[in-house]
């Protein structure tokens, strides 16, 4: 049955917002990370990037340079020192200050990786 509205119309069905369809709660959180990764020819590389939004399954990570789409890294917390392979999801514009916002998954799901977010 329709759900009908007093003019006899039929109501908008409500879709769920992307943040609504989330498979885990995001938090705004800013920490120093090291991410770490090999370029296409091999070579090892690590940067210092900043978080923006922690989740049990990956974050929004500041760096200074974009990284492909599928590029496995690995995100490293300093205090605790702790790790986690992640592969990148989409490097999307640069934010003022030439910081590029990086979005990343882990590989497997943590809820204790960022240990204090809820």
């Amino acid at each position: 049955m329709k759900n009908l509205a007093r003019s006899g119309t039929p109501e908008p069905q409500t879709i769920p917002s992307q943040t609504d369809r989330r498979r885990s709660p995001r938090s705004s959180m800013v920490e120093r990370v090291a991410i770490s990764w090999h370029t296409l020819d091999g070579i090892p590389v690590t940067e210092q990037a900043k978080t923006e939004v922690v989740s049990a399954h990956g974050a929004l990570l500041q760096m200074r340079r974009a990284l492909p789409a599928r590029q496995v890294i690995q995100l490293t917390r300093t205090q605790p020192n702790d790790w986690s392979l992640a592969r990148v999801m989409e490097s999307a514009s640069e934010k003022p200050g030439g910081s590029i916002l990086v979005a990343v998954e882990f590989a497997v799901p943590s809820n204790s990786f960022w240990r204090g977010v809820q």
